[in-house]
């Protein structure tokens, strides 16, 4: 069984459509201060822009870490 946890940023672009930054390897103690400062500093940094030409960051919508387990039922062994 192997666990991870990573830390979303989630924003929402020009069209309302929900946009995220994964960190992999966050500080496990971020709190709600610290994600809001870290959200808007990327939200008013501007100049970002995807492949349509859309702002991606241009509302903040919030923070999250996930936590993903996986339990493997089966696998292939390595060869020696």
């Amino acid at each position: 069984m192997t666990t991870t946890k990573h830390l979303e940023l989630h924003f929402r672009n020009d069209k309302d459509q929900l946009k995220k930054i994964t960190i992999n390897q966050a500080r496990p103690d971020i709190n709600a201060d610290q994600a809001k400062q870290a959200l808007e500093a990327i939200q008013q940094a501007g100049g970002f822009l995807d492949e349509k030409g859309l702002n991606p960051y241009a509302k903040v919508a919030g923070a999250s870490y996930v936590t993903r387990t996986v339990d493997t039922v089966y696998e292939v062994p390595e060869e020696a």
